[in-house]
């Protein structure tokens, strides 16, 4: 899709444009890193196919930036990019393709980092523990629910039945046999503790896709200093926002390597857990806490199933580079999945000790 990048960014900047360069790997939006003559800003085209009504992405955003400006003392830790406002004064720009843009702040001190250290592990579940009790502190404001059933994972599993016939399911490829036989192993467990964690724990703000990709390290202190790409902001279980920062920060090898060379950074979640639990032990409730251990495989195995869904269904919802890239993104997280479930008392154990 082509368009005019340069006279687009001219809309979020009252300076000469110099230069505008793709940034970044996102699965689901177009990202450029935008230079003018003053500072770099980041210019975003939200995906049409995943946002509905991108309006209210923005909505979102600015309740959250008034949200930080209310208690800046108790956030240092946590930077949120800056939501920038058109010359025009609007939240956004729409071209003529009906497309919604953003521009939004560059943090010039803060780097993606494609492998998390362990001495870094302590800060990322700081950082996600001091999101979740920005949050707290005015439980009354509402936020928008963007994707709505996004974490919904028995209707995660209900879409995989209704597609499993499609062709490609029936590949002979060894990737393949084994997603289909790890979400028949562990379809009723998931679904049980879907219901538990629907039935029993209260929605709080939540950033919804907090991966490695997603946050930034301080170049000068290596630790975590910002979560970004805030599309999913909103209500939603603190759960699945730490069974995802786990899930994506403890796997050492990547996303994209294949299922045979995962191996999950126990170490690395512990750390995590530690710097989360000095940031929310004080207003969690007990039964959150109880179910931080058995949820913390949920979110692997709910992105496995929905890579495994658009994989079959012609990968229109996540990019990919080739047609069987989402099969081995399933496949990853599936075994990821599998190696976190098996170690969830050991987990659940440095919860407690944590959370006691």
């Amino acid at each position: 899709m082509n368009h005019d990048i340069t006279a687009i960014a001219r809309h979020f900047s009252h300076h000469r444009i110099i230069s505008v360069a793709e940034l970044g790997n996102g699965n689901i939006n177009d990202t450029y890193l935008v230079t003018d003559t003053k500072r770099p800003f980041i210019l975003q085209r939200l995906n049409p196919a995943v946002f509905a009504n991108p309006t209210l992405i923005f909505e979102n955003q600015l309740k959250l930036q008034k949200l930080v400006q209310t208690q800046p003392s108790q956030n240092k830790q946590l930077h949120i990019p800056r939501l920038l406002l058109t010359t025009e004064g609007s939240s956004h720009y729409q071209d003529m393709q009906h497309h919604y843009w953003r521009g939004q702040e560059f943090i010039e001190n803060g780097q993606e980092i494609p492998h998390l250290l362990s001495h870094q592990a302590e800060s990322v579940g700081l950082l996600l523990g001091s999101f979740h009790r920005l949050g707290q502190s005015q439980p009354s404001l509402t936020f928008h629910d963007i994707l709505p059933g996004l974490h919904a994972t028995s209707k995660h599993l209900q879409n995989y039945h209704n597609i499993k016939t499609n062709p490609l399911a029936g590949s002979t490829a060894q990737d393949l046999s084994f997603c289909h036989d790890c979400i028949d192993k562990h379809q009723q467990e998931a679904m049980t503790v879907d219901r538990k964690l629907n039935k029993t724990i209260p929605k709080r703000l939540i950033h919804g896709d907090p991966k490695l990709a997603n946050i930034l390290f301080d170049k000068t202190s290596k630790r975590a200093c910002s979560l970004i790409d805030l599309d999913t902001i909103g209500p939603g279980l603190i759960h699945h926002d730490l069974s995802d920062l786990i899930r994506s920060c403890c796997n050492r090898v990547g996303e994209e390597q294949g299922q045979q060379e995962i191996q999950f950074d126990f170490e690395s979640a512990q750390q995590i857990i530690t710097g989360y639990s000095n940031q929310t032990a004080s207003f969690l409730t007990r039964e959150e806490v109880n179910l931080l251990g058995e949820s913390l495989w949920i979110i692997p195995f709910e992105l496995g199933v929905r890579f495994l869904c658009d994989y079959l269904t012609g990968s229109t919802y996540f990019k990919a580079s080739s047609p069987r890239q989402n099969l081995t993104r399933a496949s990853i997280q599936l075994k990821l999945a599998t190696q976190i479930r098996q170690l969830l008392p050991e987990l659940q154990n440095h919860i407690n000790i944590c959370f006691k």
